[in-house]
């Protein structure tokens, strides 16, 4: 666990924002953006709900309502905030979303904060939980809210284009791979 090296790597990249994706939606949603690899990250370091129970009352709380599915894009309706103010969890998720990180300028320029929390032992059998982390190389921007508005009513295709022209003239998406360390001993007295 202590070398440091670079290891090339092919990462399919898939948005799965809360509300991306839906009819007419699009990318510049003030949305937890969330990228699948082997393993799955969000622009989030703490995920919205630690309790699995949770989880189909979160996603019923971010979809559209059925009648008209409006709205399609965001946290702006009744349902989301419903569920966020009665899950004091979620206060994290939330100041994050809200900040001046919750849209990110590009997905080239979006960190990555791993889901999960795997267990790795060293050669001396030291159990150590870890996390992952994914900090882009060309930084971490954000848009502002009044350019999210004009981007998304212009342009709402803006972030899938962006990153294609990138591929397309060789100024590939990188980012640095990190891993947070937490020792057994030290976590289990918490």
């Amino acid at each position: 666990m202590t070398s440091v090296g670079l290891l090339p790597n092919f990462t399919p990249l898939r948005v799965i924002g809360i509300s991306s994706g839906r009819l007419a939606s699009s990318y510049i949603d003030r949305d937890p953006f969330g990228t699948k690899c082997i393993h799955h990250r969000n622009d989030i370091p703490v995920f919205f709900v630690q309790d699995a129970m949770q989880f189909p009352d979160f996603v019923h709380a971010v979809k559209p309502e059925p009648h008209n599915e409006v709205p399609t894009g965001q946290s702006a309706h009744n349902n989301f905030w419903d569920f966020f103010s009665l899950q004091s969890q979620t206060a994290h998720t939330v100041f994050w979303a809200m900040s001046d990180r919750g849209i990110p300028r590009s997905l080239r320029m979006m960190q990555g904060f791993g889901v999960n929390t795997f267990t790795l032992i060293n050669a001396k059998r030291e159990r150590h939980f870890v996390k992952f982390h994914w900090t882009p190389e060309l930084g971490v921007h954000s848009l502002m809210w009044d350019e999210a508005l004009k981007i998304a009513g212009q342009d709402p295709d803006f972030h899938r284009k962006d990153l294609e022209e990138a591929i397309v003239t060789g100024a590939y998406p990188k980012w640095k791979f990190g891993v947070q360390v937490g020792r057994d001993s030290i976590l289990s007295h918490l």
